[in-house]
């Protein structure tokens, strides 16, 4: 468990109790009791919307604060104007005010510092516009602690001041074990090592591993290709640290602190004189600065030559004091497995192997090394046990993630100690290209050029990415396409980056979107495009930039820009999207379908093959109605497809009412339509395994089933050939709509959408099967009297069926028996027809109680199955922002119980609704549990 969740395991204390010494609470705002003057939105986004001058909110919380110092963290999107936040807890209140104009972003965390002086368990919230006009807010969560272990950065810039961030930090305790520096030999191949900085799209290769020669162990750091860097060790402020590592050709070394307003800077650098022909060690002892100066924390930087001379590195330590002492692994051993594959991804059926490597520190002696794999649920596949040296050949008959935990088993000085480890890999089917315009099944936008040699594209070949949508990239913005001399009566275009990134894209064979996007900003025009004084308004657009008010950008000018950029690029882009969530960035929907069709005629003046996409955002078909009201009233005839959020249209609904007007214009008319997901979840899984070895459960999985039915509801109800992801190129953030996470991996949930390229990738047609309550199906035309349906529950249980075809589950591998939850279920047909036979019926039950513990209020949960339901490992959490793990308890008859702590007090009735994550052998369900409570 995370230090965010051990933080949060305190709020499961019984109402009208004072909280202890320290305590830690988090609101998602969408939790709030009471809401005046605006709206709660669940799901990810889990805020509250006004749009009036002013709202408020009002949560009760399970339990009394304070008296005492108090600090709230909010995250909050204050847009337009600026905005004052009030938080009160009793009698207690204090306020901040955010501005928009001095660089505050929806990223950015606040502090509220209060000195409560009596305890209460009301918090209340207000929203006020500082003009008193209407202009929306938007609260996304707070954030309650007195825990010193919480810290709050400030990252300053000279002009403005931001708020940007919440870090839990124990408190530090010297390692006397010697070596501070994880996987400090590479026996764990890069684990805790990174060759990728935020964005720059380079993943990380075995060819940076060394087999040839060590200073110790088997494995040396091939440091003279990019510039490789551990992950933070934190470490005392003002406390003195001596550095030492091996090298044949001395890489130029760094290592950076982190300030206290969340930048880095060097504490130490220097690059030892001269290559050695032999192992060499070098060192340096350096002082921290003080707590006021830095967080504490140092990562590692190795910088590869100039000459890009092959540079070995070994045997890296950091220890406390100024004395060199003998090198020693972290806690004396360093072990674990390696593969050669990229990225630990290879095909269905290949030979997968990986060596188990290790070096042991003197009077170190290993004993039982056992390797347990584990699925994306985290059910046990395979152990094996090893000895140091072996190989490791994995199993690679089912498609999916698996992750490996090592467990050594090993004694120093007398002492019995056990290290665990983690070894990820992934199988895929081998890439399969698809026919039509829209050559992969999903995509991803393009958020920041390409550099290098588009080291990423390798294994997202592998996964089918091979679309991408240009979104938030440079190549189609106007502003990056002229020259800085460029004035409104003489433009100069450059269109050199561009051309460069065009070019790189094609030659690994990616498809290419152009989204135009011209918001004002980042995306915007240049300034010599805008005409403030213009009063004609058939020479202008009036358009919302992200954090500026309205601007009139001029008509011409535009359009002039869209011609030479279509002329240039013909036949480079397999569509145009017009502007991106227009919505918001135009007065009407009348307005964006005016600028659509004036841009639509320039892209097709100069292309006339070019297809563009009408962007109809997540209203159902209001832009559509709008398009029909200034034209012939034939909006079919101005479109060559249209570009949704149908995660935002449907909002959850089941395929028998979801958006039926909306998919009834797209069949009728045959218009082809690509749906994006935003807003959405994709984590990486938790590399550290629990004290049993066992790997954790991913506690907002919750939210990544919900991206998985984003993306197949479209396909199955709207017949969409093409998905994208939100942000897809460069290693990213951990959570989001990342492809990679911040060490260079691609995220195990599109393993998902891997198989859905294989299995249904070159679909003929779909057909969505509405007569079946809490679920999607979906028949799909294969070619060749062959038909597929797919089958998801929608209210997030676990059902059997039966049907004569054979039954796969969400990856392609094949079922004994059929059955059907959250995540879907492939169905090869012999005939179409046999889909009306299909019989569901729930596989688990559920009841539900109340009673008054120790605890207080608490939820009685039986689990009834013929079978036993529980995977090896599982999770179960009341709400989503508190994760809990409750042991359940067996009884007879197949029955398993839990006791469930609730934000309620006794004696208080209440009517609502609860998700219960749970996870089973058979995958994991999250029912919806209504919960119905009169106080007695």
């Amino acid at each position: 468990m995370t230090k965010l969740g051990l933080a949060l395991m305190l709020v499961f204390m019984f109402a009208g109790v004072l909280w202890s010494a320290e305590f830690s609470y988090e609101i998602k705002m969408f939790d709030v009791d009471v809401v005046t003057g605006a709206r709660k939105y669940p799901g990810d986004r889990a805020s509250v919307i006004g749009t009036g001058p002013s709202w408020t909110a009002e949560k009760r919380l399970p339990a009394l604060i304070g008296p005492g110092p108090v600090r709230v963290y909010i995250r909050v999107n204050p847009e337009i104007c600026a905005k004052t936040y009030t938080i009160s807890i009793g009698k207690d209140s204090a306020a901040i005010t955010i501005d928009p104009a001095k660089g505050y972003t929806y990223k950015h965390i606040a502090e509220i510092n209060l000195n409560m002086t009596e305890a209460s368990d009301v918090v209340k919230f207000m929203s006020q516009n500082a003009d008193g006009r209407s202009a929306r807010s938007i609260w996304y969560s707070s954030f309650i602690t007195n825990d010193p272990c919480w810290k709050y950065y400030m990252m300053k810039t000279p002009k403005t001041e931001i708020r940007y961030a919440i870090r839990y930090e124990p408190q530090i305790k010297i390692n006397e074990l010697g070596n501070l520096v994880p996987n400090s030999g590479f026996e764990a191949g890069l684990e805790y090592w990174t060759a990728n900085d935020y964005r720059s799209n380079s993943a990380i290769k075995p060819l940076l591993l060394h087999s040839g020669g060590s200073a110790h162990g088997n494995y040396s750091l091939n440091a003279g290709m990019k510039k490789i860097q551990s992950d933070w060790i934190q470490l005392q402020p003002g406390s003195q640290y001596t550095f030492s590592f091996y090298y044949l050709n001395p890489p130029a070394t760094v290592i950076e602190y982190e300030t206290t307003d969340c930048k880095t800077s060097p504490v130490l650098s220097f690059k030892p004189d001269k290559s050695q022909s032999v192992w060499t060690r070098a060192a340096k002892t350096f002082t921290l600065p003080d707590a006021t100066t830095t967080t504490g924390r140092v990562r590692i930087c190795f910088l590869p030559p100039e000459d890009g001379r092959e540079t070995l590195v070994d045997s890296v330590q950091l220890v406390t004091g100024e004395k060199l002492t003998d090198y020693v692994p972290l806690a004396g051993i360093n072990a674990g497995l390696i593969s050669t594959v990229f990225q630990g991804i290879c095909e269905t059926g290949s030979r997968l192997e990986a060596i188990f490597n290790s070096y042991a520190a003197p009077g170190v002696v290993v004993g039982d090394c056992t390797f347990t794999a584990y699925d994306y649920f985290d059910r046990e596949v395979w152990k094996k046990q090893l000895k140091p040296g072996d190989t490791l050949v994995l199993p690679t008959d089912r498609i999916g993630f698996f992750r490996v935990i090592g467990r050594i088993n090993y004694s120093q000085d007398g002492t019995e100690r056990t290290q665990f480890n983690e070894f990820r890999y992934n199988v895929v089917y081998p890439f399969k290209p698809l026919v039509g315009p829209e050559i992969s099944i999903f995509g991803a936008y393009l958020a920041e050029s390409p550099s290098g040699s588009l080291d990423y594209v390798e294994s997202l070949r592998k996964f089918g990415f091979v679309e991408f949508n240009t979104l938030a990239h440079r190549m189609m913005r106007w502003n990056m396409n002229v020259t800085r001399d460029s004035t409104a009566d003489k433009v100069r275009y450059d269109w050199q980056k561009t051309d460069d990134d065009i070019k790189r894209f094609h030659e690994a064979g990616i498809n290419i979107t152009c989204n135009f996007h011209i918001a004002e900003g980042g995306y915007g025009p240049p300034k010599w495009a805008l005409v403030p004084n213009e009063t004609n308004a058939d020479n202008y657009y009036e358009m919302r930039g992200r954090n500026t008010g309205w601007v009139k950008i001029s008509k011409r000018l535009w359009l002039e820009y869209v011609n030479a950029f279509v002329t240039r690029y013909r036949g480079k882009f397999s569509k145009y999207v017009v502007q991106d969530e227009p919505s918001y960035y135009f007065h009407t929907p009348e307005q964006y379908a005016r600028f659509y069709l004036d841009t639509r005629q320039a892209i097709k003046t100069a292309d006339p093959d070019a297809r563009v996409f009408f962007n109809a955002f997540c209203y159902n078909k209001k832009f559509l109605d709008a398009l029909k009201s200034v034209t012939d009233g034939k909006p079919e005839n101005y479109v060559d497809g249209i570009h949704a959020y149908l995660s935002s249209m449907h909002a959850g609904a089941v395929s028998a009412n979801a958006e039926i007007e909306f998919r009834n214009w797209l069949k009728a008319h045959k218009i082809p339509l690509v749906t994006p997901t935003c807003f959405s979840c994709a984590n990486r899984l938790v590399g550290e395994p629990d004290v049993n070895g066992s790997p954790r459960s991913l506690a907002d999985r919750a939210g990544e089933y919900k991206s998985i039915h984003f993306f197949y509801d479209g396909i199955v109800w709207g017949g969409a050939r093409c998905h994208y992801f939100y942000y897809g190129v460069m290693p990213g953030e951990d959570k989001n709509m990342y492809l990679f996470d911040s060490t260079g991996q691609i995220k195990p949930i599109f393993n998902y959408f891997s198989a859905a390229n294989r299995l249904i990738g070159n679909f003929i047609s779909v057909k969505s099967i509405d007569s079946y309550p809490n679920f999607r199906i979906g028949l799909f035309d294969m070619g060749g009297k062959r038909w597929i349906a797919i089958i998801y529950s929608v209210d997030g249980r676990l059902y059997d069926f039966s049907l004569p075809g054979k039954a796969m589950d969400s990856f392609g591998n094949p079922l004994s028996s059929a059955y059907c939850g959250p995540y879907p279920t492939f169905i090869e047909l012999n005939n179409p027809d046999e889909i009306k036979s299909i019989s569901l019926r729930e596989k688990i039950s559920f009841e539900t109680n109340f009673i008054v513990g120790q605890n207080g209020l608490e939820l009685l949960l039986t689990l009834k199955c013929a079978e036993n339901p529980l995977a090896s490992t599982f999770f179960l959490s009341a709400n989503r922002s508190s994760r809990i793990f409750i042991d359940a308890k067996p009884l007879e008859g197949g029955k398993y119980q839990f006791k469930i702590p609730l934000y309620e007090k006794p004696g208080i009735a209440f009517s609502r609704t609860m998700i219960v994550p749970i996870a089973t052998r058979w995958g994991d369900v999250y029912p919806e549990l209504k919960l119905e409570y009169n106080g007695k």
